[in-house]
């Protein structure tokens, strides 16, 4: 029955409230309810005295009245054949509560606790997972009841973002670190693709995956999984920038399980890094895995697979403390790179050294010689008088051509590169060689050099388009003459030098006019260009020259 309120109006007597009859039917109900619920519908069965503390309401055999509460009055709970240590179990064979061991069975034998069990030796055995029922609330352990001893197969220990393996072959330690990634695409085949997103897409998202992939180190192993599970494993191969910086993207190879397995990049992508750890091997040296030692802002430095050790460049080695000018670099164009005024000594006596002083100029010990190889032989030196010194029968080549003093202290040159010869009898050979009206120069014991006659220059310009040649040359002065008489003598050379080119072509002819034909006796050249004339002694008195394609640049050669 629902709980009735008797209505007793606003004020006395307002006529608002139940009536009598109204209000003692109320009470008779609820007065039924109690007897009903607390007795046997004509007697309350409940009798409370002078109750004290941890007592309950117990029957005894008419009422319920207050009292202890004995093991023996539970019927469903049997206690018998109890030990220290147990806890009361349910057990379905007999709808009792027994007691038992906390990790066995049901009480009096009944089905063992799922996935948790006792061996028999005291040992717990859990064939599932073990997992708290609240995320980050529980420790394995504490301060002062610490577990000994933890044994894992190759298993990962994840310290949130940051796992920690054992390589099952090398059985050396790796980190793994993974972060979430925002990508573009992931292609498939032996080498993939992985392409971020673009800048203006999210740049936030795009600057993590240069930053991170920018500076990966060829070779490092790496996971990728999707929100779905799905996974492959890979090598890392390189990362490019593309759009100007906007974008970026890595090439991996596939290595290892799924490697065909496809991404869905639709959601983030959880990319895991897996390095080792630096640790020392059974000999005591530290193995580094190929990594570089890193110490901040870029400093790192390592040894590659050739066995060479590696520095950023524009790095130096100082040997003393922070003030100390004792340092060893290699400059931005691969040069070493000492302090100024430094020897580069060879064991502790200062004559064997070398170095360069303050104006930059290579200083070694005097007397000392500069040798290339060993014995000796290949050697040059500065002796006291400051004069080179190159052992006997040394050579100087200059490129093909060979230079050498022989035993006599002749000076022989081997123009063919293998054939030495003095270098007089070269001299000698001038004369027989030299063309008729060369000029001789006399040397030494005889020896003669012929080289041409001398040659005047004469400089032929357009002048006003195509009006006139301006003559420059011997015998005129200022800019030049229009169209000048030149005058020239038999027997001896000129270069006719036509500035104008192809556009305004300069030929020597024995009538004047054009379309006359080109007078060649003594003359080579272009007439686009440069011309040698050596005028013959039979030449006509006078010649012209004429630009054969306008009829108002020309002019008279006076031949004498």
């Amino acid at each position: 029955m629902a709980k009735q309120n008797l209505n007793i109006g606003v004020s006395a007597n307002d006529g608002t409230g139940d009536t009598l009859r109204d209000g003692a039917i109320k009470l008779n109900n609820v007065i039924n309810e109690l007897y009903t619920a607390l007795g046997d519908n004509t007697n309350l069965q409940i009798s409370i005295g002078s109750p004290s503390t941890n007592q309950v309401l117990k029957w005894n055999g008419s009422v319920f009245t207050e009292g202890q509460l004995a093991v023996s009055n539970l019927t469903d709970i049997d206690v018998s054949g109890v030990t220290n240590g147990q806890v009361l179990k349910w057990n379905d064979a007999n709808a009792r509560w027994q007691p038992g061991d906390d990790l066995q069975g049901g009480g009096g034998g009944g089905s063992s606790i799922t996935n948790l069990s006792n061996n028999g030796s005291g040992n717990v055995v859990i064939d599932t997972h073990f997992l708290p029922n609240t995320n980050e609330t529980y420790d394995i352990g504490s301060s002062t009841l610490k577990f000994r001893d933890i044994y894992l197969s190759d298993s990962t220990i994840y310290l949130g973002d940051t796992a920690l393996s054992s390589d099952p072959t090398t059985q050396e330690l790796q980190r793994k670190k993974k972060q979430v990634h925002t990508v573009n695409s992931i292609d498939t085949g032996a080498t993939r693709t992985v392409a971020s997103k673009l800048a203006s897409e999210n740049s936030t998202a795009e600057e993590k995956f240069r930053t991170r992939f920018s500076v990966m180190k060829a070779g490092t192993k790496l996971e990728f999984a999707d929100p779905s599970g799905a996974k492959f494993v890979a090598d890392f191969v390189d990362f490019t920038a593309e759009n100007g910086g906007a974008r970026g993207f890595i090439r991996v190879t596939a290595a290892g399980a799924n490697q065909s397995q496809e991404l869905n990049v639709t959601g983030d992508i959880h990319i895991t890094s897996v390095n080792n750890l630096v640790s020392f091997d059974e000999a005591g040296a530290i193995d580094l895995g190929g990594q570089p030692l890193s110490f901040g802002a870029g400093r790192t430095m390592s040894i590659d697979g050739d066995g060479i050790l590696e520095l950023p460049a524009n790095s130096s080695i100082r040997f003393g403390d922070i003030a100390s000018t004792k340092t060893i670099g290699i400059d931005a164009n691969g040069n070493l790179d000492l302090a100024a005024g430094t020897d580069i000594r060879f064991g502790a006596d200062a004559n064997k050294a070398i170095k360069f002083d303050g104006s930059g100029n290579l200083e070694i010990p005097t007397g000392a010689e500069i040798r290339f190889g060993s014995g000796g032989t290949k050697k040059i030196a500065i002796d006291t008088d400051d004069n080179l010194v190159l052992p006997t029968d040394a050579e100087i080549k200059v490129g093909t051509k060979r230079i050498k003093i022989d035993t006599n202290g002749e000076l022989q040159i081997a123009n063919d590169g293998t054939t030495f010869q003095d270098v007089d009898q070269g001299f000698r050979r001038q004369m027989g060689n030299a063309p008729v009206g060369a000029s001789i120069i006399k040397g030494h014991d005889n020896a003669t050099i012929h080289q041409p006659s001398p040659a005047l220059l004469f400089r032929f310009s357009p002048a006003g388009g195509s009006s006139a040649y301006t003559v420059q040359g011997p015998g005129f002065v200022g800019p030049g003459v229009s169209n000048a008489t030149i005058v020239l003598y038999r027997g001896f050379t000129y270069v006719l030098n036509n500035v104008g080119g192809g556009a305004h072509p300069l030929r020597i002819q024995s009538t004047t006019g054009l379309g006359q034909s080109a007078y060649t006796a003594g003359i080579t050249g272009s007439e686009s260009g440069v011309q040698t004339f050596t005028v013959p002694h039979d030449a006509p008195t006078t010649l012209y020259y004429q630009c054969t394609a306008h009829s108002a640049m020309n002019g008279t050669l006076d031949i004498r």
